[in-house]
């Protein structure tokens, strides 16, 4: 067994990929950002314990596995080139920030799992290829969001109530046309 807690190694500009950590890994915190980090992410798939990983800024691809990871607090996955479904996310119901941006994950966000998000307070899901209507319904959702980044991606539809109720600190970004309740997000292909 893994016997290490947390490993950050975070602007080291280590290469290569991540040796796999043997089952089970009792790692609470998996920090790799800003370093030149290949390969899949199959090598801490059996790190179930973490509370924070962080692996940004690095050139990680293929489909993220992280339906094991239901005790993670913190992701942040952004600035690699992982692939596939969003449907991970599904596992982060714990999670107060998650942040996937500038990858090419692709499909509908699974929003009647974000309905149950009760502690989230930031999601950045912006430059993939998500496409749908991002979010339905927002109970409970809503309450504690403080920052949402839904910019370049294929989202189109109604603005839900999730925007309106957000008014008072939601700013549409340049690059998106918000008019008549109509979202529609503007492609960066």
């Amino acid at each position: 067994p893994s016997l290490m807690v947390d490993l950050d190694i975070s602007g080291t500009e280590v290469t290569e990929h991540l040796p796999t950590f043997a089952s089970p890994c009792l790692m609470e915190s998996l920090i790799t950002n800003n370093n030149n980090l290949n390969g899949t992410t199959d090598s801490f798939k059996e790190c179930t314990s973490l509370r924070k990983l962080d692996i940004s800024h690095n050139s990680f691809s293929g489909p993220f596995h992280g339906q094991l990871f239901e005790k993670v607090r913190t992701v942040n996955l952004s600035n690699n080139k992982l692939s596939g479904s969003i449907s991970f996310i599904s596992s982060f119901d714990k999670a107060q920030s998650i942040d996937v941006h500038s990858n090419n994950f692709t499909g509908e966000v699974p929003y009647r799992v974000l309905e149950k998000y009760t502690q989230l307070t930031y999601l950045d899901l912006s430059d993939n290829k998500l496409s749908g209507l991002p979010i339905r319904n927002t109970d409970g959702f809503d309450r504690t969001l403080k920052y949402l980044n839904l910019s370049h991606n294929y989202f189109s539809g109604p603005v839900t109530p999730l925007f309106k109720s957000m008014e008072d600190y939601y700013t549409a970004p340049e690059d998106s046309d918000v008019q008549n309740d109509e979202m529609r997000f503007k492609s960066s292909v």
